[in-house]
């Protein structure tokens, strides 16, 4: 547990800070992303998830040491020219969702983007990460004018909605956030005014320092007033002012301590070499690459985008046939030379590179070397008896396997072996609601007598045991997950060590497999993480309980 963010020789703050609202303002060239990027790199060091949104283009450093020889902090950088992987307009809710649910440390560089485009990134990520996001997890904002402006246009009422639910309200969602503005003037008032610490560096218009006066006079007594507007104009770069009436009652001084990690916002000197960093910390990109491959986006790639959705699904289509031929006499497979010409053709399109063969995987779980999980029917999967599709039946069994208890639906998607954001899954949810064989309030979900009657009326004569719903979700789990729930059974209710729970699931703990098992089970209601702390839920004793 960090002991808190030390930003100066003379000043720290709390460890609650990851989850409070910042302002740090100052003209160009004064500090204000170096200052920021300097409390991010505490946040780094003591392990808190953090965001950054980046519209111009300078907050790749975190990754590299401050001389550029040796290795930052392991951040993603999604987009820009120094990014990892492009990021695009329509990934907004896939790298929410990827934030939340992976709590990776990332850079967003949207500075390749049009602002049309960064505002559409920027609004679905937004209101994405305030519904999702239940943990301690700071967002940074550069250049926080351009999403939230004082003086709004048609078609940005909803990002600047969004920006305000974040500032507003987002605290109570686990949500801290800097606000970084050359120009406060041009930031909306309505949010600047909520930010618990100002931290002001110089700043010389008179319209940006009446911005600043105006949060100054809603939170500050006039002495305190008078002393930081009277030197705002003068002070030496990387000096600041920090000031928290309500929070901290502090009102300092500071300089801002040296940089950890590589200044990539410095300004180039004429006539100065370019340093290029040359060591960086190293980041699992293909566990990060999967994740991204399998998430939903808005909207399909613009016309000559570069695409793998439709060899993907090519893929898959070729697999059901492999599996159907695999079925049949071996005569018949032998005369039928097509099947084989298109299988090849599909695990060319691996070979060359153009799908991943653990992609491949993610979505044809019944492919060698997937630990688990069944593969998902098709949506034009033949009927059952009674009218109800297989996939829909399954549904509808994982409902009734839990009476009388209720479930929520990522839980009724993974005992029903399905992807809840996949269009299989949002089809037969679909029609299950429809047809009032299953009822949803809130994010619970139960079977209607109806639902009872459409698959034989067979409600279960006492509830399930705590052995049972252990075997219910062993079945339903990827082999690594049940090692990992199974360690945490073993001692409930005692937590463990993420690193001792890798090492008895035979994993690495900083790896992206070790992170996506856990995210999957704690997605599915079944683990609790506390910082580096896991422990199995309640939900394996509910069951006794109702008994």
């Amino acid at each position: 547990m960090a002991q808190g963010y030390r930003i100066a020789d003379n000043f720290t703050l709390p460890p609650e800070a990851v989850t409070e609202t910042f302002a740090v303002l100052a003209r160009r060239g004064s500090g204000k992303t170096y200052t920021s990027a300097v409390l991010t790199e505490e946040f780094a060091e003591a392990g808190a998830i953090f965001a950054v949104i980046d519209p111009v283009g300078v907050w790749w450093g975190l990754r590299f040491a401050a001389d550029g020889k040796g290795p930052g902090y392991p951040v993603l950088i999604l987009g820009g020219e120094h990014g990892d992987l492009p990021l695009t307009k329509d990934m907004g809710e896939a790298v929410a969702e990827l934030l939340v649910s992976q709590r990776i440390p990332m850079v967003l560089d949207l500075s390749l983007m049009r602002k049309t485009d960064q505002r559409s990134f920027m609004t679905v990520f937004a209101e994405t990460l305030y519904f999702r996001n239940r943990e301690a997890l700071h967002l940074i904002i550069d250049e926080a004018d351009l999403y939230a402006p004082q003086r709004t246009f048609a078609g940005m009422e909803r990002l600047l909605g969004a920006i305000e639910d974040l500032v507003r309200r987002g605290r109570a969602r686990g949500i801290g956030i800097t606000l970084i503005s050359q120009r406060p003037a041009s930031l909306n008032k309505d949010v600047l005014t909520q930010a618990e610490v100002l931290i002001a560096l110089r700043m010389s218009s008179q319209w940006d320092r009446d911005a600043i006066d105006s949060w100054v006079q809603a939170h500050g007594t006039d002495q305190e007033r008078q002393e930081l507007m009277s030197s705002l104009a003068s002070m030496p770069v990387g000096e600041a002012w920090v000031w928290s009436p309500g929070w901290l009652h502090e009102f300092r001084r500071i300089r801002v301590r040296t940089r950890r990690t590589f200044d990539s916002s410095a300004t180039p000197k004429v006539g100065a070499a370019v340093r290029v960093p040359t060591g960086q910390a190293k980041i699992d990109l293909e566990h990060v690459r999967l994740l991204l491959s399998t998430a939903p986006t808005e909207e399909a790639p613009e016309k000559g985008a570069k695409s793998t959705a439709h060899l993907e699904k090519r893929i898959k289509e070729l697999e059901a046939r492999l599996r159907e031929a695999e079925s049949r006499p071996v005569t018949q497979i032998i005369a039928d030379p097509v099947d084989k010409a298109a299988i090849q053709k599909g695990l060319s399109a691996i070979a060359a590179g153009v799908i991943t063969i653990e992609r491949a995987l993610a979505a044809e779980p019944s492919l060698p070397g997937k630990p688990s999980t069944p593969p998902e029917a098709p949506s034009d999967a033949p009927e059952a008896p009674g009218g109800i599709r297989a996939g829909e039946r399954r549904i509808l069994d994982a409902l009734r396997m839990r009476h009388p208890l209720t479930m929520t639906r990522q839980q009724v998607a993974t005992l029903a072996r399905l992807k809840p954001s996949s269009g299989t899954f949002n089809t037969y949810w679909g029609h299950l609601k429809r047809d009032g064989l299953l009822v949803e309030i809130g994010n619970e979900v139960a079977l209607t007598d109806a639902g009872f009657a459409a698959i034989g009326n067979s409600r279960p004569d006492t509830p399930q045991t705590p052995e049972e719903v252990r075997a219910m979700w062993r079945s339903a789990l990827r082999a690594g997950e049940v090692r990992m729930l199974d360690a945490l059974l073993a001692v409930r209710p005692a937590w463990i060590g993420r690193a001792d729970l890798a090492a008895q699931a035979g994993l690495e703990p900083t790896s992206g497999t070790f992170n996506t098992y856990l995210g999957t089970l704690r997605r599915n209601g079944l683990v609790e993480v506390s910082g580096s702390q896991v422990k199995a839920s309640d939900v394996f004793d509910l069951i006794a309980d109702h008994a």
